[in-house]
């Protein structure tokens, strides 16, 4: 039996069969029968194949270990693509779905399962049917991808409580969903509805195909027929999902719903779906699901803040979600380092408080009683609830931010735009931004008690729905030219956006929104998730319209009006006209002399000639620099940020080399043009600001020189709300800071090297690697024979840590001392400083110890770390007596030395011996005694060291 006639036979017997399950079991059966090449997918077959045929269930690690193994062998790839050559579209998507769930299972395989796709995809448009792959449904190919569509957090594993019953709520909608019929999860506002969806689409995904329902009319019956359960979080918000289910009766979906909006659907639709309702949760069941969140942080705190977290959630799992997500921020931000009960109390109290209290922090501002909009903050009110206009409250990113722009003055600062954009949901697939939970429309719609929702639903009111129409249209055509200009420059990295925004061009606005180029860019790149999301929505297209009427501004049923269409050339030239217009504008702009006169007759041969002539028109003009272009761009009133972004990296790279061959000329110049644009970057979208951070660095020390760049860094920097970040964000901070850090300890530049540390940790918090890197650094700078310099700045550095940091002072201190016993002295001169400088060293240290106050002073003197500092700086300092003689040589006479660099160290010596007194060690101070009386050479200066010792025993 061949593979294409197993895999086809497997599904028809197996209709509900899993397709990874299914796939490895033909292809394991194949393999087995005609012997394959490899070991290992040998062994693999056979079990799987002896399971097969005593009707057990294939274990999943069984089953993960043989496709890790199958797929990554070419001979069995081969045999796939063979297949389905040989039967089309019936062997294709069970095994493009195997795929799918293979990047599930087992992430490693990425690559492999990519390859495996993108042949898949070259075989059915070679056969013509490709088209016949695409789907009202996705079938997710990673973990990640369910928990954002569903806005949940990606550690949700390690703190899902499932409680007895829950348990019976997820068993009885398995048991339904298993049979092939609906279900809702009905739910308050914060209940856990979508964590709920979550357990049973982990439970149902074990042993059965399980996708994501698109929100088009296109749905059917045919995912019944493969046996695939299909997930949709919030019905009501899906019209046109819903309008299919209803008319067409399908069935085999898991769905969510508030109570109250799922009373107000149909009832024809209801009578669809078994409706489960959500329980309460006990307060025990709150107090788990606190203390999972707080542990899976990594927060300390007290032990009554669980019970005060359980009385502010009023029973919502989702408060304590992003209650301790922002306590979390606070922490690493050097707020506090425990949680206190105190801490917990300040929060608002339930959900709905809890996001209004957001709306109010970040765009309020309290004036004696009354909340008054911050400065810069009524177009950022005004674009959220353009967005509360979107189905599920989701539009691409460059879409919302052009609302923003469209509705902001000139002298309105991005700031608390920004601030706000950093509690929306990011949807990284998709390029897009959403609310954070639905019950930020519930504030902005007026529907709970708080403070700032009158002056929201004054703002609301005074723009009308056909002004938020008249924006946010205006807004879709903008935006779209902007991701078309993004896509011209760069065909690869701007495909991906470009295929997102006009998939939610189609979705918020209506299909006839889509602009030709995107519709012909889809069609080129079916195997593209986006792409099938675009046509779940327009249904399929053979042929691309040439171009569309300017549609007029109709609404789309749930929200949004229609914009008019962005201006593009329809995409009717032939790939060959297009080739050769492309051809000939590279040759002509290459070519050094061409005599462009004689050219100017290929004018009149209409599009072809206009391609000569532009060619002709840019060879006349002199290219601009990068830093010319990006000088331009400061000039202008309104620039997108992604395009300035671009700008500002070209630049930067190009500064970085000319600066490495030599050639970087108006140094000060070009810095000051990277930091101006770098300014208005922040202001305007600080996360692409942060993306390109590292590279602003490298181009301003090339520049301004490296303690000017961190001090200037840092100045940008504050800008954005950097204690909000989230942890990626705050790393690509740090890393710019590590970068420079590095850059200046390469070159010797210590003082700039602090600086940038010291920078970093102002911004992000301290980072305890740093310390070792630190002393790493120093310690190569004592071997290097210049250990004064070392201490001199080891000594600025600790001076910038606070009362409440002394400890990682004293550790810094002590890690100095055991690199000074390998440090290089060459001569008296460098000996006396080295002496001077671990002397002061020390003398601040015990300064700051003792500004700690009384009690603390005496509990740190009086510490085993006092005891260990204080006899290392002893035989550490006695041992660069030794290194010193020793490399002398013969330049010395030892005997008459001695003396006098005993001399040198007593007064350090006395001083850490006073202050092992006061550490009350008997045996600390007796060690350092001892290391002074087995000291080489003798002199008074000895004599008295040891005397003085002898006399605090």
């Amino acid at each position: 039996m061949g593979l294409r006639d197993a895999i086809s036979g497997y599904f028809f017997a197996h209709p509900r069969a899993k397709k990874l399950l299914g796939v490895a079991t033909v292809v394991a059966a194949n393999f087995a029968m005609m012997g394959s090449g490899s070991a290992v997918l040998a062994v693999a077959a056979g079990t799987i194949v002896k399971t097969r045929e005593d009707d057990q269930r294939v274990r999943s690690d069984q089953l993960v270990d043989f496709f890790k193994e199958a797929i990554q062998d070419p001979m069995v790839r081969d045999s796939i693509r063979d297949a389905v050559q040989e039967g089309g579209i019936g062997i294709a998507a069970p095994v493009t779905t195997a795929m799918n769930q293979l990047g599930v299972v087992a992430p490693e395989t990425g690559q492999f399962v990519d390859t495996m796709k993108s042949d898949l995809t070259l075989v059915l448009q070679n056969l013509g049917i490709l088209h016949e792959l695409l789907s009202y449904y996705e079938i997710p190919d990673s973990r990640a991808r369910i928990v954002n569509v569903w806005r949940l957090p990606d550690y949700l594993d390690d703190v899902l409580v499932i409680e007895k019953a829950r348990k019976v709520v997820i068993d009885a909608a398995v048991k339904y969903a298993k049979n092939g019929e609906n279900v809702v999860i009905l739910g308050a506002p914060g209940s856990g509805k979508t964590t709920a969806m979550y357990a049973i689409w982990k439970e149902l995904d074990r042993d059965n195909d399980t996708a994501l329902v698109w929100d088009t009319k296109d749905a059917t019956n045919i995912h019944e027929r493969d046996g695939v359960i299909l997930f949709n979080d919030d019905l009501p918000e899906t019209k046109e999902l819903a309008k299919a289910i209803m008319e067409k009766d399908i069935r085999g979906i898991v769905t969510t719903a508030r109570e109250q909006e799922w009373s107000r659907l149909p009832v024809d639709l209801r009578s669809k779906f078994h409706t489960i309702n959500l329980p309460n949760i006990s307060d025990e069941v709150m107090t788990e699901i606190a203390k999972n969140h707080l542990d899976s942080q990594g927060i300390s705190y007290e032990k009554s803040v669980l019970s005060e977290i359980v009385s502010s959630s009023q029973g919502s799992p989702i408060y304590v979600r992003y209650l301790v997500e922002e306590i979390c921020t606070e922490i690493k931000s050097g707020a506090f380092s425990k949680l206190s009960a105190a801490r917990v109390k300040q929060a608002p109290k339930g959900m709905t408080d809890y996001v209004a209290g957001i709306l109010a922090r970040v765009l309020f501002e309290l004036d004696g009683t009354i909340y008054r909009p911050r400065a810069g903050a009524l177009p950022v009110i005004k674009t959220i609830l353009c967005l509360a206009d979107m189905p599920n409250y989701e539009t691409h990113e460059v879409h919302l931010n052009q609302m923003f722009f469209a509705l902001k003055q000139p002298s309105d600062s991005p700031g608390p735009f920004n601030a706000f954009k950093q509690y929306l949901s990011r949807d990284p697939r998709f390029f897009s931004l959403k609310f954070m939970h639905d019950t930020l429309a519930d504030v902005l719609r007026g529907k709970v008690d708080h403070p700032v929702v009158g002056d929201i639903r004054m703002v609301a009111q005074e723009m009308g729905v056909s002004g938020r129409r008249k924006i946010e249209s205006q807004a879709l055509d903008e935006g779209w030219e902007h991701v078309k200009e993004e896509y011209e420059i760069d065909n690869s990295g701007g495909l991906e956006p470009i295929l997102a925004y006009s998939y939610f061009a189609a979705r918020n606005f209506g299909s006839d929104h889509i602009d030709p180029l995107a519709l012909n860019l889809a069609n080129q790149h079916l195997e593209n998730p986006i792409s099938q999301g675009i046509f779940a929505i327009t249904g399929p297209m053979t042929e691309i319209p040439k171009g569309r009427e300017k549609p007029k501004h109709a609404a789309k049923e749930i929200s949004v009006a229609a914009s008019t269409k962005p201006k593009e050339k329809p995409a009717a030239e032939s790939s060959l006209g297009r080739s050769i217009e492309g051809l000939i504008k590279e040759k002509i702009a290459g070519v050094q002399g061409v005599n462009l006169k004689d050219l100017e007759d290929l004018k009149k041969l209409g599009e072809l000639g206009q391609a000569f002539g532009d060619a002709m028109a840019d060879g006349q003009q002199p290219s601009k620099t990068s830093i010319q272009i990006l000088e331009e761009m400061l000039e202008q009133e309104n620039v997108s940020p992604l395009r300035l972004s671009r700008a500002i990296l070209k630049a930067c790279r190009r500064i970085t080399v000319r600066s490495e061959v030599g050639k970087l000329v108006d140094k000060k110049k070009n810095g000051k043009i990277v930091v101006q644009s770098a300014e208005r970057l922040v202001l305007l979208d600080s996360m692409n600001y942060l993306e390109i951070m590292e590279e602003i660095s490298e181009a301003l020390a090339n520049t301004l020189g490296e303690k000017e760049t961190a001090n200037t860094l840092s100045r940008i920097t504050r800008e954005i709300k950097v204690s909000e970040l989230d942890d990626k964000s705050q790393d690509m901070i740090g890393s710019a800071y590590d970068s420079g850090a590095k850059r200046c300890a390469k070159v010797g530049n210590y003082e700039a090297m602090i600086v940038y540390l010291t920078e970093k940790w102002k911004l992000i918090g301290f980072d305890t690697s740093d310390l070792n890197y630190v002393s790493k650094e120093f310690g190569n700078i004592m071997k290097g024979g210049r250990a004064a310099f070392a201490f001199d700045n080891l000594t600025k550095l600790i001076s910038y840590f606070g009362v409440e940091e002394v400890e990682i002072k004293i550790g810094l201190t002590l890690q100095a001392f055991k690199n000074l016993a390998k440090a290089s002295v060459y001569d008296r001169n460098d000996f006396n400083n080295t002496i001077d400088s671990a002397s002061n060293l020390f003398d601040v240290l015990i300064s700051s110890i003792e500004e700690c106050g009384e009690k603390m002073c005496s509990e740190i003197l009086r510490g085993p770390t006092i005891a260990e500092l204080g006899t290392t700086a002893v035989s550490s300092t006695v041992g660069v007596i030794d290194t010193y003689v020793k490399k002398a040589g013969k330049n010395v006479s030892a005997e008459s030395v001695y003396p006098l660099l005993h001399e040198a160290i007593q007064p350090f010596v006395i001083v850490v011996m006073g202050v092992l007194n006061k550490n009350g060690s008997k045996k600390a101070l007796q060690t350092a005694i001892l290391t002074i009386t087995k000291m080489k050479g003798e002199s008074s200066a000895k004599k008295a060291m040891v005397s003085k010792g002898n006399s605090l025993m």
